[in-house]
């Protein structure tokens, strides 16, 4: 196994605890048996309202962008703005954001609209260059 393979091999498992750590992932049946949606609406909204991501060829989808049986309140809107993969998303969301002194995931769990606000505001940021 060549150095790229086994760095690719060793991010993928990382990548994989970190979802573990953050309270796993569902499948897509569980996602649309608890929404009461189709299989095929969940693949239809996935990647605009639910964020999905691939560990060993599998298709999985994050538990924390979901409160009890319903998407976390303002997550698509948020996911929307984030115009990058899947595992960027994953790392905006889990990253402890400096004005927030909590992870944006945390900050939308807590309903309160002005760090709302402030989620959205950092994804519009993300991946920008600023000039200060």
């Amino acid at each position: 196994m060549n150095k790229k393979s086994i760095l690719k091999r060793r991010g993928a498992e990382a990548f994989s605890k970190q979802l573990i750590s953050n309270g796993g992932t569902y499948t897509i049946d569980e996602v649309s048996g608890f929404l009461g949606i189709s299989i095929s609406e969940v693949e239809e909204r996935t990647g605009s309202e639910f964020l999905a991501v691939q560990i060993d060829k599998v298709i999985s989808y994050p538990r924390w962008q979901f409160k009890g049986n319903k998407l976390v309140e303002h997550f698509s809107e948020v996911m929307v703005l984030l115009n990058t993969t899947p595992v960027t998303v994953v790392q905006f969301f889990l990253t402890t954001a400096e004005n927030l002194n909590k992870s944006p995931i945390d900050a939308l769990r807590t309903g309160n609209e002005k760090e709302f606000g402030s989620v959205k505001l950092l994804a519009q940021q993300f991946e920008q260059q600023i000039a200060r």
